[in-house]
């Protein structure tokens, strides 16, 4: 009985961790304003979420054609 209630919280857990697409695409949403802000990126940008050692494994992918100049603004 003790090994089946450890695995029902154990799936529970894994339930919890898992990313809806919702949360998923207002994160990629910002990734993309982000990533736009320094290159110009062409296509979409990508986003997998791993459940790793003590946390996540986030990995981004996007495609760039340049990288944008900008002026580093003096005191």
């Amino acid at each position: 009985m003790k090994k089946l209630s450890s695995r029902l919280d154990s799936v529970i857990e894994k339930d919890r961790l898992i990313i809806t697409s919702e949360t998923s695409s207002l994160i990629v949403y910002d990734l993309k304003r982000l990533l736009d802000s320094y290159f110009n990126v062409e296509g979409e940008v990508n986003l997998t979420v791993n459940e790793g050692v003590g946390g996540y494994d986030l990995i981004v992918t996007a495609k760039a054609s340049s990288i944008k100049n900008f002026k580093i603004l003096s005191k």
